[in-house]
């Protein structure tokens, strides 16, 4: 009974907060993140909805998610405008503005999709006609060849060594994400694919 009653208060809270920032109007960005609250979640099974969807609202765009897709092995979240949301031109603004805002928040998200939930086999991020995905083990490559003390192997699915990870390179982890070079590098071997309607 007990867990019942936690796991209403923490959807509840979890609508609340998503309802709050959305009545602010304010799209959480990658500055505006929490690694501590990441860490914590480190070692997240797809299977475990409630903690994959709290991982999905500490990431930015976060109040974008028009829907969220656990099926399989994989994670696929759609961002874009849905009822009683915020306005489609406010979403677009903030995906689509003049900074390569997608591609740095696809590529920050799919990174701490990465850590956090290592039974996952694909991530997957769209909004509107762009979708880009990558493999775990694509993306655990990329983090390994550019993080030196990235675990390796099995490693990688530990809670303990992902957090201690996360803490220990969590500005390094946005500066690459971030970073012209890095970025174009990222996605010239891993492209957003764009599919007209």
């Amino acid at each position: 009974m007990k867990k019942l009653v936690y796991g209403i208060l923490l959807v509840g809270i979890l609508l609340m907060a998503a309802c709050s920032a959305e009545a602010t109007g304010e799209i959480r960005k990658i500055g505006d993140t929490n690694a501590e609250a990441f860490s914590e979640l480190a070692g997240t099974q797809v299977g475990d909805n409630s903690k994959v969807i709290e991982i999905v609202q500490l990431l930015p765009g976060a109040e974008t998610m028009k829907e969220l897709d656990l099926r399989g092995e994989k994670i696929k979240v759609s961002y874009g405008a849905k009822k009683d949301s915020l306005p489609q031109e406010e979403i677009f603004a903030f995906w689509f503005d003049e900074n390569d805002a997608m591609e740095k928040n696809f590529f920050y998200n799919a990174v701490y999709l990465t850590l956090l939930v290592p039974n996952s086999d694909k991530y997957v991020l769209a909004i509107e006609d762009f979708s880009f995905s990558i493999e775990r083990e694509e993306m655990l490559a990329a983090l390994a060849e550019r993080f030196p003390a990235f675990p390796p192997g099995e490693a990688a699915n530990g809670e303990a060594a992902i957090a201690e990870f996360i803490h220990a390179h969590e500005a390094e982890i946005e500066e690459w994400t971030s970073a012209d070079v890095s970025r174009n590098k990222f996605f010239l071997a891993h492209p957003i694919a764009y599919t007209s309607r």
